[in-house]
């Protein structure tokens, strides 16, 4: 007689998304009672359009401990691996677990009822990344207010280009400092033009001029030059 699982059809779900980032995550689900290591991933939608995958019913192979403890040897067991419970793992995973899902609004990801979304799946999706980027747009511009770039990544950039808000953090991080420097007394950030620090009223020297033409401008302006601030012993 057949075994069971050789007249098994897998069911299958679909995921849609329009959130404009790959997802992907590694599980250690596969399509036969062996089990396997499988990639899953959720492509990224482009502006005004969404992407789908497709998961079905999987395997996982795990150890069997009642066999291990019986006999003193290693033993493992085919686990059956239900759809749902998969679909909702990597939406859990790419969704309800994302950076800055707090303010009760997700990234537009969810499971689907047909092969394809509907306009109104597609209406929920779009309105609940809305939400939930213009959140994270928030966040970015506070750090940037604060000169906090290092706190701004690429989800808080995708926000703001999704959202079609126009801010200079938005660049690439290679752009963020620019227009900017430190103060070279209290090395707080300020306008890269700037020849008197705003937090500790320090003089700024040119670093454009020559050496000597720094030292001998505060004589022609007839003040006694004003020493070079002692640079820090830990950077």
């Amino acid at each position: 007689m057949a075994d069971t699982f050789d007249r098994f059809t897998a069911r299958t779900l679909t995921i849609a998304s329009v959130y404009p980032l790959e997802c992907k995550l590694q599980r250690d689900y596969g399509f036969t009672r062996n089990g396997g290591m499988t990639e899953f991933v959720l492509p990224a939608a482009k502006k005004g359009n969404y992407s789908t995958l497709k998961v079905s019913d999987m395997f996982q192979r795990i150890q069997d401990v009642d066999a291990m403890t019986a006999s003193g040897r290693q033993s493992n067991k085919d686990f059956f691996v239900d759809v749902g419970s998969l679909a909702k793992d990597l939406h859990t995973h790419w969704a309800v677990q994302r950076i800055g899902t707090g303010n009760g609004f997700l990234p537009g990801i969810m499971v689907i009822a047909g092969d394809e979304p509907t306009d109104a799946e597609l209406a929920t999706m779009n309105a609940q990344q809305k939400g939930y980027f213009e959140g994270l747009f928030l966040e970015g511009q506070a750090y940037a207010e604060k000169h906090d770039f290092k706190q701004i990544n690429e989800i808080h950039r995708a926000a703001a280009v999704w959202l079609g808000v126009d801010a200079k953090w938005v660049a690439n991080i290679g752009e963020q400092h620019k227009g900017w420097k430190e103060c070279t007394a209290c090395f707080e950030k300020i306008n890269a033009l700037a020849t008197i620090c705003k937090v500790c009223r320090s003089v700024q020297p040119d670093f454009n001029a020559s050496p000597v033409a720094e030292q001998e401008a505060p004589r022609k302006a007839g003040r006694p030059p004003i020493a070079p601030p002692l640079k820090p012993v830990f950077a």
